[in-house]
């Protein structure tokens, strides 16, 4: 038996959003049936391949053959007949009229896309979602991980004690920063503590967010910890939070239906793949750059800036 390959996700929203861009081969007929129905305040009838948004001037609609959407008057459409067949358009009419702004609708071919201001507000979501990494009970394991310190462990233990104690000072700081809830202490034996709360999900694990973790990378007036990167990447699953959510986004916002005139839209995805690069960057390489922060810290700042305050 023949099997059917099978398409790749990112491929099968290319796919879906093509539809917005490119001019529809099939007939109008053939397609009609999956069509929007519109008619007129002269008593013709289209039908709309999909509707964008309401705007206060009129309807952003796609019409079959046409690579980009129209505005269609409001003095264009009879009313009455349209609270009737298409209610969620009408309703979309009266909330632009009334607000005097533009609110989405998206039905037909534009159902699934995501706009500009939809992926900002889901981006904030994830960023701000609670995340509960393991602290180990002792964290020298860590340090005695430095080549500094396998050099003077052999060669001078006065030397020695003092770097294990600026490590784990280094240490202790990186950790009551991206877990600002838990106070944590490290003595001098390399042991953790941190305060019990009542709130607490897991006994065993420190409560922060992916977006708290970030704004700590990206912060360019101090150099991240080098041992709190190691800390990252092993005991905790921060660097696969972060490529789950920024590959589920980031397939979905180069959306030609909300280019247009949206100069946003068009800067998000290339801020996100230059911070993808540059966490790669901080969380593998030895020698860690500020221009990394930099980048961390324009996508950081952008995704804040933009996110809707209610």
């Amino acid at each position: 038996m023949r099997m059917q390959p099978r398409m790749p996700t990112f491929a099968c929203i290319l796919t879906l959003l093509s539809l917005v861009t490119i001019s529809l081969a099939q007939t109008e007929s053939s397609l009609a049936p999956s069509g929007i129905r519109l008619r007129g305040e002269n008593g013709a009838e289209i039908v709309a391949a999909g509707v964008l948004e309401a705007r206060p001037e009129g309807a952003v609609i796609l019409l079959y053959g046409r690579s980009t959407p129209i505005l269609a008057a409001w003095d264009k459409f009879d009313l009455e007949l349209l609270k009737e067949d298409q209610p969620k358009i009408y309703f979309g009419y009266l909330d632009a009229k009334r607000f005097n702004r533009p609110f989405l609708l998206k039905l037909g071919v534009y159902a699934d896309i995501v706009s500009f201001e939809e992926t900002i507000i889901e981006l904030n979501r994830e960023l701000l979602k609670p995340r509960f990494y393991p602290l180990p009970q002792n964290i020298n394991y860590l340090i005695e991980q430095e080549p500094d310190v396998i050099r003077w462990k052999v060669r001078d233990t006065n030397r020695y004690a003092k770097i294990m104690r600026d490590y784990q000072q280094q240490l202790e700081d990186f950790f009551r920063r991206i877990f600002p809830k838990e106070s944590v202490i490290i003595d001098d034996q390399g042991n953790v503590h941190f305060k019990d709360r009542p709130t607490r999900v897991d006994l065993n694990r420190a409560e922060t967010t992916t977006g708290k973790v970030l704004s700590v990378l990206a912060d360019t007036r101090r150099t991240p910890s080098r041992i709190g990167i190691e800390y990252l990447n092993e005991v905790t699953t921060f660097r696969e939070d972060v490529t789950k959510l920024w590959l589920e986004m980031r397939a979905k916002i180069p959306n030609a239906a909300f280019n247009q005139g949206n100069l946003n839209h068009q800067k998000l995805p290339s801020l996100m793949d230059e911070a993808t690069i540059a966490l790669t960057a901080l969380l593998n390489e030895e020698h860690l750059h500020q221009s990394n922060q930099q980048r961390l810290s324009d996508f950081y700042l952008f995704v804040y800036s933009h996110t809707p305050s209610f």
